[in-house]
């Protein structure tokens, strides 16, 4: 190889080192979280409007997602990373909520001031603990198996076992109310609030066979 040969290869060599970099700082550079609109409507006409960005995170990088949250009641979802930015919201106070299944809800209020990109920074989920259970009996105080239990809002499902007990993981922080979904039983639901980490033994819970007159005077006392 001669050394005219040797030098066009270093220069070329060296333009494309120079070429890659720079093409990398650029891209770097529009390393950006892509806007989502808080609405179409004109309900900000003439108030001005402003951004809020931030970072929601789950307790361990393993479980890290995207999370669903909502501003005054308007649904948004993050990057996978957690990220998030939303633009066009109203100028005043927006509460920003989080309801993860599994963690408690996290609720917090920010200030959005016009033309400018207030930063939430990151904000960590926590990890439920709290727990409930119980047990599920006739009239006549025998164990009922087999009965499906639901826990609201959640969602929540859970069938007794053949002694009657039932039990709930993972409960957060909040209200919460407990009913029954059978064909054969009846229960008045059971309404709560738990604290975080809370378990709640609601002990021995009677139910009725649907069309009985305990049925129709445990129904008539339930309040909506």
């Amino acid at each position: 190889m001669t050394k005219f040969v040797q030098i066009m290869l270093l220069v070329s060599t060296l333009l494309w080192t120079a070429l890659s970099v720079g093409s990398c700082d650029k891209n770097a550079g529009q390393d950006t979280v892509a806007a989502q609109d808080y609405s179409a409507s004109l309900t900000s006409l003439g108030t001005g409007t402003g951004e809020l960005q931030g970072r929601i995170l789950f307790p361990h990088e393993y479980t890290q997602r995207s999370a669903v949250f909502t501003l005054n009641g308007n649904t948004f979802v993050t990057l996978p990373d957690g990220r998030f930015r939303v633009k066009g919201i109203p100028v005043g106070d927006v509460q920003l909520v989080v309801t993860e299944e599994g963690y408690d809800a996290l609720t917090l209020v920010a200030r959005v001031q016009p033309s400018v990109a207030t930063d939430l920074g990151a904000q960590r989920l926590i990890m439920a603990r709290g727990r409930v259970l119980g047990r599920m009996v006739d009239e006549k105080g025998r164990s009922a198996a087999g009965i499906e239990v639901r826990l609201a809002p959640s969602g929540k499902m859970a069938l007794t076992d053949k002694d009657g007990i039932f039990q709930f993981m993972a409960v957060p922080k909040g209200k919460h109310t407990l009913s029954v979904n059978d064909k054969v039983f009846f229960m008045a639901n059971q309404r709560m609030e738990l604290e975080r980490d809370e378990s709640r033994n609601l002990g021995n819970i009677q139910i009725f066979r649907q069309q009985t007159s305990q049925a129709r005077e445990v129904g008539q006392r339930t309040t909506p």
